[in-house]
């Protein structure tokens, strides 16, 4: 009874130690040290199956810290055939006439306490006991504490997995933001500008430090290609569209237009709602354009004076 006591509290200190870090499998030498303590025995194992290889990591009672390597997904070792088992299990080097205790003795164990490791579904990994010292407790219910440490395991490695996904998408947005030529900002439901990518830093030339914090964007004084002014401190008050074409002035007063997209994201989870701005500068493309539209209208009027005088023309 004694023993089942401490291997609760095993269990309770193990899946603490996994809850402390962002990334659980930042903690996972110090649950396989709480594991080995918790069932007295010399060393602990986690055994997990990446990418068609297999991370083993160990926990000595004589060797203090984690020990790990990789193994090939073919070799053939006692962890392998623990997984393909895909339940919790009790070996000894005295059992007779099985693959688990010739491999157990194998590999120099007296003794392994086992239980499969779950992600989706799936074994994806094996927890594993090693050459107990001190008491045994009730067999099934050591079998079903070793079993929730596992399943502990199984979600810990499925929430480093999504952690990665998000950092990696969050990295390669970023990036996306801190690169890309378009200007892209975003503004807080009073219109305050909360980001400001180095794009807009290039086109405008006001730095992030000069326009986060500000209301409206007041410093561009921005207007429509009507010459209106856009009121983007009260865009989430005007339900209207706001301008495709926006006319801005950059700090020596040049005129700057830009060809806007506006995005309203909604609140999500306590978030506020925002206004994401992307936008291109297409000041040279409106001057090519007003130069060319200015050529047509003069040919068209040489033609119309040649056409329509009485005078004799001759080239």
């Amino acid at each position: 009874v004694r023993a089942d006591r401490a291997r609760l509290a095993g269990l309770q200190r193990a899946t603490h130690a996994l809850a402390v870090p962002m990334n659980p499998r930042d903690a996972v030498p110090e649950f396989l040290a709480e594991t080995r303590r918790c069932f007295e025995s010399e060393v602990a194992e986690l055994v997990i199956v990446l990418e068609g290889s297999r991370v083993v990591h160990r926990s000595r009672e004589d060797r203090p810290g984690d020990a790990g390597w990789v193994e090939e997904a073919g070799e053939q070792t006692l962890a392998a055939a623990l997984m393909r088992s895909g339940k919790a299990v009790r070996v000894s080097e005295g059992d007779d006439g099985q693959e688990l205790p010739e491999r157990l003795r194998q590999e120099g164990w007296r003794d392994c306490l086992a239980a499969p490791v779950r992600a989706e579904g799936k074994v994806i990994g094996v927890l594993c006991t090693y050459n107990r010292s001190g008491f045994e407790g009730f067999e099934d219910g050591e079998l079903a504490v070793l079993e929730a440490l596992a399943a502990e395991v199984g979600t810990a490695v499925e929430k480093g997995e999504l952690l990665e996904a998000i950092l990696e998408e969050r990295t390669k947005l970023s990036e996306i933001v801190e690169h890309t030529s378009d200007g892209i900002a975003a503004l807080d439901p009073d219109g305050t500008v909360s980001s400001w990518n180095p794009g807009f830093e290039e086109i405008t030339g006001y730095r992030a430090a000069d326009m986060v914090g500000i209301r409206g964007l007041a410093r561009l004084r921005p207007r429509d290609v009507a010459g209106r002014e856009v009121p983007l401190d009260r865009w989430a008050e005007d339900r209207e569209t706001l301008p495709p074409v926006v006319e801005v002035l950059r700090p020596n007063g040049e005129a700057c237009w830009l060809a806007c997209s506006w995005t309203r994201v909604p609140a999500v989870d306590g978030r506020p709602r925002r206004l994401i701005l992307t936008s291109r500068d297409i000041t040279k493309e409106l001057e090519l354009k007003r130069a060319e539209k200015a050529l047509r209208d003069s040919a068209a009027r040489f033609r119309a004076l040649v056409q329509n005088s009485s005078h004799m023309v001759i080239v």
